[in-house]
């Protein structure tokens, strides 16, 4: 099992932890964070870590237990009144390139600093 907990690169600098939020009105959009180089969740019972890493910014979200979900892209069909006043209707081909580590606490953060930088 996970800590409950997942983590994500606000800013490209410093990891922020983040709780799933249940007391959200949109509990999936309202539990997306920002993921600009990597997130990652860690085993509570064993000093493991499962890292992903990206070359570009994603919406990131833990939304279960021992889960990372990554939104690549966006689509909606109608404007959802959320301040854009149009469908986001893009239709440009996303290619990301992600890679995933899983490692002890010490390796992985060696792994992430060094894969983040080589990704670039």
């Amino acid at each position: 099992p996970t800590s409950g907990y997942s983590y994500t690169d606000d800013n490209g600098l410093e990891m922020q932890k983040r709780v799933y939020n249940h007391s959200q009105t949109e509990r999936i959009a309202g539990n997306y964070h920002p993921l600009i180089f990597g997130s990652y969740i860690e085993n509570t019972h064993e000093d493991e870590r499962f890292t992903l890493l990206s070359e570009r910014s994603h919406g990131c979200g833990s939304l279960a237990e021992g889960m990372i979900e990554v939104m690549l892209h966006r689509r909606t069909w109608a404007d959802d009144s959320k301040g854009v006043g149009q469908a986001l209707n893009d239709k440009d081909r996303v290619n990301p390139r992600l890679r995933l580590v899983y490692a002890d606490k010490e390796d992985s953060s060696y792994l992430h600093r060094h894969l983040s930088l080589q990704q670039q």
